[in-house]
C-alpha cells in the first residue's frame, strides 16, 4: 500500500503526539521507550515491504515518549523558593481569563521567568499591571496546591503598578472599549454572552448560566476556537473586496493575527489562527485542499512548543477531539446514513454537531465525570445564529465608540439573536 506524502505527515504527527502524551503523564518512560521499539524491530523483520512504514511509527512514538524530557532540559524554569508558602512579583504577560472563583494569567517574573498562575482575587487585574501575590506548595490545601503542571494558585494579590506599557496594550485598550460598549448598549445577560462568543471573556456568566451551558453541552460556543475564526475570515474578506485576489490571504491573514491579540493567545485560537491562515494560502494557490494537513501541522507546532498542552490544556484538548469528530467521522456517518458526503446543509450541520459530540464525549467524561448525549439537538438550534451574533455584536461595539445612537439598530438585532440563544441554552439544560 503506497502512503502520500500527506498522509505519512498526519501519521507521523499523531504518534508524535501519542507519544508525548505518554511522556508527559509517565515519570519514567523508559520501559514504554524499550517496548515500542521492540514492537518496531518484530514489525519490520513480519511486516512486507510495501507496509514497511508503519514499523517507523513506534519509533517515532518512542521518540515523542522523551520530547518532554528533553524539552524540560532546555527550557529554563522560574527560579522559586522552595518553601511551602513564597511571594512571586512580575507582569502580567495575558489576558486575565475568569474562572469563576479564580483568575488564570500568565505572569512574567522580575528575574525573567515565567509562571502560570491561577489566583483567587477580587481584583481588577488587567494586561500590563505589576502584582504581588502568595502561592503555597502545601499539598495539604485543597485550593491552593500544584494541581496541574507549571500552574500554582495564589490569593493574597496587590497591585504595585497598574501602568501598562508595549504593543499589546494597544489591543487590550480596544478590547476593552468594545466591552464597555456591549454592557452598555445590551442587557446584562445579552453582553455576558456576546462577550463570550466574541472575546472569550466569560466573567460576566452567572453561576446557574455557566451550569446551563455545562447542562445543555453548550459551553463550545464560548471557546474561541476555529469556528469563530472562519466567521472572522469570511468577514475580512468580505471588507476587503477591492483588495486584488492575490494580496488577498495576506491582509486577510493580519485580520486573524487581530482577532489573535484582540482575544488572547490561547491554545484553541492559536490552533484555529493557524489553520485559518494556511487554509488561506492553500486556496490561494489553487491547489485540492485537504484540512486534515493543516490540522496536523497545527498540533505538532503547538506540541513542539509546548509538549505539556496535550495533557494539560482542557481546550486544546476540546478543540482537537472536536475538529477529528468533524473531519473524520462526520464524512462516514453521511454516507452510512445517506450514501453520500454530498449532503444538504442543515443534514451536515447536524451531522457534524453529533459527530463533534461523540469525539468529545470520552475527554468530557474524563475531565468534568458527565457527558450529555443529546446535546447535538440545541447545538443545532444555536449554531445559525452565533455568527451573525457575533457579526452584529462586533458593529455595535464598534460604531459605539462614535455614537450610541450610530450602534442602536445593530444593538437590537444583536440582542434578538442573543437572547433566542440564551432561552434555547436556558430551556434545554432544565430539559436534561
Amino acid at each position: 500500500m503506497k502512503i502520500t506524502k500527506r498522509a505519512a505527515f498526519i501519521w507521523l504527527t499523531a504518534f508524535f503526539c501519542l507519544g508525548t502524551a505518554i511522556g508527559s503523564l509517565v515519570a519514567r518512560p523508559g520501559f514504554i521507550f524499550i517496548g515500542l521499539l521492540v514492537v518496531a524491530f518484530i514489525t519490520l523483520i513480519f511486516i512486507s515491504k510495501q507496509q514497511r512504514f508503519f514499523a517507523f511509527l513506534p519509533i517515532v512514538c518512542a521518540l515523542g515518549c522523551f520530547y518532554p524530557f528533553i524539552y524540560e532540559s532546555f527550557v529554563s524554569r522560574p527560579n522559586l523558593p522552595q518553601k511551602s508558602n513564597f511571594y512571586v512579583e512580575g507582569r502580567i504577560a495575558s489576558y486575565p481569563l475568569d474562572h469563576g472563583r479564580f483568575t488564570r494569567l500568565y505572569l512574567v517574573l522580575v528575574d525573567g521567568g515565567k509562571i502560570n498562575l491561577m489566583v483567587d482575587s477580587y481584583e481588577d487585574l488587567r494586561y500590563g499591571n505589576i502584582i504581588r501575590t502568595n502561592c503555597n506548595r502545601s499539598s495539604s490545601s485543597a485550593t491552593l496546591q500544584r494541581s496541574r503542571r507549571d500552574t500554582f494558585f495564589c490569593r493574597n494579590v496587590e497591585i504595585l503598578n497598574k501602568e501598562c506599557s508595549g504593543v499589546m496594550c494597544f489591543f487590550f485598550a480596544a478590547r476593552e472599549r468594545i466591552s464597555e460598549n456591549l454592557q452598555r448598549n445590551l442587557s446584562p445577560s445579552a453582553s455576558a454572552l456576546a462577550l463570550g462568543i466574541l472575546l472569550g471573556d466569560r466573567s460576566g456568566f452567572t453561576p446557574e448560566f455557566r451550569e446551563n451551558l455545562r447542562a445543555s453541552g453548550t459551553t463550545h460556543i464560548v471557546a474561541l476556537s476555529g469556528f469563530n475564526i472562519t466567521i472572522i475570515v469570511v468577514f475580512v474578506a468580505a471588507l476587503l473586496f477591492f483588495v486584488p485576489i492575490k494580496w488577498r490571504p495576506f491582509s486577510t491573514a493580519l485580520g486573524i493575527l487581530t482577532f489573535v491579540a484582540l482575544v488572547g493567545p490561547s491554545a484553541s485560537v492559536v490552533r484555529a489562527a493557524i489553520m485559518g491562515s494556511l487554509t488561506l494560502f492553500a486556496l490561494n494557490s489553487g491547489r485540492m485542499f485537504d484540512i486534515k494537513g493543516p490540522i496536523s501541522f497545527a498540533a505538532l507546532a503547538m506540541v513542539l512548543h509546548n509538549p505539556f498542552i496535550i495533557v494539560y490544556d482542557a481546550g486544546f484538548l476540546l478543540s482537537f477531539s472536536a475538529l477529528i469528530g468533524i473531519i473524520f467521522l462526520a464524512p462516514w456517518i453521511c454516507k452510512v446514513l445517506f450514501g453520500t458526503d454530498k449532503v444538504g446543509t442543515l443534514k451536515l450541520i447536524s451531522v457534524q454537531c453529533f459527530s463533534a459530540g461523540i469525539a468529545v464525549a470520552p475527554v468530557v467524561t474524563i475531565l468534568f465525570g458527565s457527558f450529555n448525549w443529546l446535546s447535538f439537538i440545541p447545538n443545532i438550534m444555536i449554531i445559525w445564529s452565533v455568527p451573525l451574533a457575533m457579526f452584529f455584536s462586533f458593529i455595535s461595539g464598534m460604531l459605539a465608540m462614535v455614537s450610541d445612537y450610530l450602534a442602536l439598530p445593530f444593538s437590537i438585532i444583536a440582542e434578538s439573536l442573543l437572547f433566542y440563544a440564551i432561552g434555547i441554552i436556558n430551556f434545554f439544560a432544565r430539559g436534561f
